[in-house]
């Protein structure tokens, strides 16, 4: 990935505020999370071969020694999805970002348990503010959002622990392959995971039910899922937490503003004022 870092950035925020839209408008009209996630990732796959083919020099070769850290980070993957779209299904686009916003505080635990590390003082007004909106937010909540506000920070947790996960991986694997061959390599994993877990609760897509927008939904998922992944495997490498944690929260920012347009969602006051407070707690932490 040879893009400049201010061209990466961009990337990532279209792709991640596209998805977001994308799934919340995929999750009211199909109510089977773990078999959208499996077409979403089969689209992936098909392009990433694609683009291998035109271009071989993308991935390197693969090893059966990288397993033992594909595997970890498939699992997280497939579970991070999973919730993700199971509490859209239940929240709006909004309230699933104050839940978002918590990542830096599950990040502060994971990194104590893992090394020790112990936040800074001045970081302390950035969670507390991040704590305090969240609890305005969810207090006007109908027991159904409830549900999916808990989820939501159960993603957050998750997908925490997953970019822990995902830094020492790239560390470790050095350049032994490229973003993309990680990213290809834990999309494919991921298919037989995905594959028994809609078998196990018994979901089922009828394809020729679908009308053609959600058809068009799924493929288009796919797609900018696999250049999400590509992208964000390509940032950890040049950048750091705190700058990808401060683009996350224009990120967040903007699909909370794309929701209300798309989704025709208005937010009442309490959850306005909470989601600013979150979004200032956010900001002052990673600036702090």
């Amino acid at each position: 990935m040879k893009a400049s870092f201010p061209v990466l950035i961009v990337m990532n925020g279209i792709a991640s505020v596209g998805l977001s839209v994308i799934n919340k408008s995929i999750s009211m009209s199909i109510d089977a999370p773990f078999s959208v996630v499996g077409i979403q990732n089969i689209c992936a796959v098909i392009c990433t071969i694609f683009l291998v083919y035109m271009n071989p020099d993308l991935v390197q070769p693969f090893r059966l020694d990288h397993l033992k850290y594909f595997l970890p980070i498939t699992t997280l993957f497939v579970l991070a999805l999973w919730t993700s779209l199971l509490s859209l299904k239940y929240v709006p686009l909004p309230i699933y970002a104050i839940a978002g916003y918590t990542r830096p505080i599950c990040s502060c635990i994971f990194e104590y348990m893992l090394s020790g590390t112990t936040i800074k003082r001045d970081r302390l007004i950035g969670l507390f503010l991040i704590i305090g909106g969240s609890i305005i937010a969810s207090g006007t909540l109908e027991s159904s959002e409830m549900r999916g506000f808990l989820l939501a920070l159960i993603n957050t947790v998750i997908v925490s622990l997953l970019s822990v996960v995902e830094n020492r991986t790239m560390k470790k694997i050095g350049n032994q392959q490229t973003p993309m061959g990680v990213n290809l390599c834990r999309l494919i994993l991921s298919l037989p995971i995905l594959a028994v877990l809609a078998y196990l609760t018994n979901e089922t897509v009828d394809h020729s039910r679908l009308d053609s927008s959600s058809q068009t939904l799924l493929a288009l998922s796919g797609i900018i899922c696999l250049f999400s992944g590509i992208v964000m495997y390509a940032l950890q490498a040049i950048s750091t937490s705190t700058t990808l944690l401060v683009a996350n929260a224009g990120y967040k920012f903007a699909t909370s503003v794309a929701s209300v347009f798309v989704h025709a969602y208005s937010p009442p006051l309490r959850v306005v004022v909470g989601y600013l407070v979150s979004t200032g707690g956010f900001l002052a932490y990673s600036l702090a």
